[in-house]
């Protein structure tokens, strides 16, 4: 604190204190006993209130989560403790995290978050609904305000794609969620890039429906690396068909922010993000649509009574394949560098290029093993099962 607070001008010093696993167990175990879990907490808290106070003239925000859960401490903590109430799903009402602050006497703000971390573009759904309705109920109950949240839990998320969610934060807070998103979202593109056409807006709209197909859901960023062929193992036919209506939205959407690009007067480049991120929805999609035509001409090449015959249909039909995700992944890679240096430092970027690196990886060495194949083909040796080559082996409802 003696290195951060007296470089702050504002009045308000944020301590955190929030998601405190393992509160109340090793050193703090035998305390807790004594004074209970909310009572160790609750103390520590207490002299975090009083150094600031003291020494430094600040006043002590904190998030609200720890506390609720123990809510006979909650009169432990100073009344002039700011409380940040947090909650980032769409729920239909967020009095629960609201009222305790409120009928104790806090001042508050309502926290929402615009659902960026740990997907490969914000869940924009999920964060109109959750922005719109924690920041409408608090103002029922008149918190101090609204404080918007972005997190970026793998490290990947590009801050660019952020800023949808930041302006409608910003929209609910001015006139309390009275905006309906429909209209917003027609002049969103006026405020962010200065073009006055609905296309960005409209491909946002696109964008957050792609969360809620089964095989998709939430569009983890986790998921995007999970390049084997392996969503095909439960049901090929499903998958496919999760995977081109994946495609078509994804496409449609692209279609619209290259318009919008095309259109800017200003903050372009936030727009590349944004296609960037439909370029990985794409990838996740073909993934699956040409790994599954990859691995049927494996099998028929497998099964064809002439070798001639089998080894076109290996590599037009199953090599080429591969090589095409393996390449636009390597593609995506070298823009993702390209993004990620506009707006950040370099320290930090191996740790999603490492990443990147592991999946090429892994197409090289499924392109090996078909390459291997091939020679096997040539020489009029029976390929390899279809397991070696990095095939799922089952596909049931296909």
């Amino acid at each position: 604190y003696s290195e951060q607070a007296p470089l702050l001008t504002s009045k308000f010093f944020n301590v955190c204190c929030d998601e405190t696993d393992g509160l109340g167990t090793g050193p703090s175990k035998e305390l807790a006993a004594q004074i209970g879990v909310g009572g160790v907490y609750t103390r520590h808290i207490r002299r975090l209130h009083d150094l600031l106070r003291d020494k430094y003239g600040k006043r002590m925000m904190m998030w609200g989560d720890i506390i609720l859960n123990h809510p006979g401490n909650l009169a432990d903590i100073p009344k002039d403790t700011v409380m940040l109430t947090w909650g980032y799903d769409p729920r239909g009402s967020f009095d629960a995290q609201i009222t305790p602050f409120a009928k104790s006497g806090y001042e508050f703000f309502v926290c929402p978050g615009v659902s960026c971390w740990g997907r490969v573009l914000p869940d924009f759904q999920v964060s109109v609904t959750n922005i719109s309705n924690f920041v409408r109920d608090g103002a029922k109950q008149n918190a101090l305000g609204m404080l918007n949240t972005t997190w970026a839990d793998s490290g990947e998320n590009l801050e660019g794609c952020n800023w949808y969610g930041i302006a409608w934060g910003a929209e609910c807070a001015w006139n309390a969620s009275a905006t309906p998103v429909a209209a917003f979202n027609q002049r969103v593109g006026a405020v962010l890039f200065g073009d006055g056409g609905p296309e960005f807006g409209e491909a946002v709209e696109l964008l957050g429906t792609v969360h809620r197909l089964p095989a998709f859901e939430n569009m983890a960023d986790g998921a995007f690396w999970k390049t084997d062929f392996a969503q095909l193992l439960k049901d090929e036919k499903a998958a496919t068909i999760q995977a081109e209506a994946l495609k078509g939205i994804v496409r449609m959407a692209k279609a619209k922010l290259s318009v919008a690009r095309k259109s800017a007067l200003m903050h372009a480049e936030i727009l590349d993000q944004f296609i960037f991120g439909a370029d990985r929805m794409e990838l996740m999609a073909d993934r699956i649509i040409e790994g599954g035509k990859a691995g049927l001409a494996y099998r028929q090449a497998a099964a064809a009574p002439e070798f001639s015959g089998a080894s076109t249909l290996l590599g037009n039909g199953c090599t080429a394949r591969v090589r095409q995700l393996r390449d636009t992944l390597a593609a995506l890679k070298e823009r993702y560098i390209e993004l990620w240096n506009r707006e950040n430092r370099p320290f930090a970027l191996d740790v999603v290029t490492r990443r990147f690196d592991a999946a090429i990886g892994y197409y090289d060495g499924v392109l090996k093993r078909l390459a291997a194949a091939e020679e096997d083909l040539k020489n009029h040796r029976p390929l390899p099962p279809i397991e070696q080559i990095g095939f799922p082996t089952v596909h049931a409802g296909s």
